[in-house]
């Protein structure tokens, strides 16, 4: 069994101890092994389609005798079974002899194994990998990477919201600072983490959260958080600088209620069903 892992740092493992620094040391190999394995739909591809992606500067000649080599080599370092071919035209990858961490994880997705799809993100799809020449796979990797990365940032949410309905909330914190590195653009995540952080009275963590959000955003677009992040941010601060004094301590239920108003009604929450939000109710007695 062939182990391929490409979510986060490329790893190429063979039970056999077989010599794989021929596919690993070789990028346009990578590539076309990491195509064949993640590529959806599953399955065969056409000889063609791998000769306009993986070799577009060669002739047709020369291009079929590159893949006939690459192939070669793969089945030399990965063994016999794990490349199929049908013909002249079709090549795949036999499931049974390779797996694939992305490929796992999708199934993950599928069946709504959210954490089994978290534990199987380690970071993005070939992470730090970088082939030039090829454009149709570097577009192919763009929409596959942002595609795998959306998946796991779904599956955090999915997270937060089982933890919120068990009245875990440190749980739901954790899984939903990981969100926010997921989706770093989503301010309503951003808004969700502080009242989390804020509840279980880490009014530190919750500042810190929002600040660093605040510094990417100026940094990154030269603009700065939205007003309603803003209004719940400054109730926060005051509420830690007057932490001494009960009696003055401001009620943010208001405030907490439309920022979750605002969240349910982002647009993620449409792409997937996610058994409800806080109910009113507790939301009023937030920060209480």
């Amino acid at each position: 069994m062939v182990e391929l892992r490409v979510l986060g740092t490329v790893s190429l493992v063979t039970t056999d101890r077989r010599d794989v620094v021929s596919v690993l040391g070789q990028p346009r190999r990578l590539a076309l092994l990491a195509y064949l394995a993640v590529a959806t739909p599953r399955g065969p591809h056409r000889r063609d389609t791998l000769l306009a992606m993986f070799w577009p500067e060669l002739n047709q000649p020369r291009a079929r005798a590159a893949l006939r080599q690459s192939l070669y080599v793969l089945r030399s370092a990965l063994g016999p079974d794990v490349v199929a071919t049908q013909g002249n035209e079709v090549v795949s990858l036999d499931c049974s002899a390779i797996r694939c961490d992305a490929v796992e994880f999708d199934r993950a997705l599928k069946d709504g194994s959210w954490q089994a799809a978290l534990d199987l993100y380690q970071g993005d799809l070939l992470e730090g990998f970088f082939i030039s020449g090829v454009p149709e796979f570097e577009q192919w990797q763009d929409l596959t990477r942002r595609r795998l990365r959306d998946g796991a940032f779904h599956s955090a949410l999915a997270l937060v919201e089982q933890a919120e309905r068990s009245g875990d909330l440190a749980t739901a914190a954790i899984h939903a600072r990981r969100a926010v590195r997921l989706g770093p653009d989503d301010e309503s995540v951003l808004r969700r983490l502080v009242i989390l952080l804020e509840r279980l009275g880490d009014r530190a963590g919750a500042l810190a959260a929002y600040e660093q959000f605040a510094r990417r955003l100026a940094t990154d677009y030269e603009a700065e958080p939205a007003a309603e992040t803003q209004e719940l941010v400054t109730a926060v601060r005051t509420r830690e600088q007057s932490a001494a004094a009960p009696d003055r301590q401001p009620c943010l239920a208001p405030i907490a209620r439309e920022a979750f108003r605002r969240t349910r009604k982002s647009p993620f929450r449409s792409t997937l069903v996610l058994g409800g939000a806080l109910s009113a109710a507790v939301v009023a007695a937030l920060l209480l």
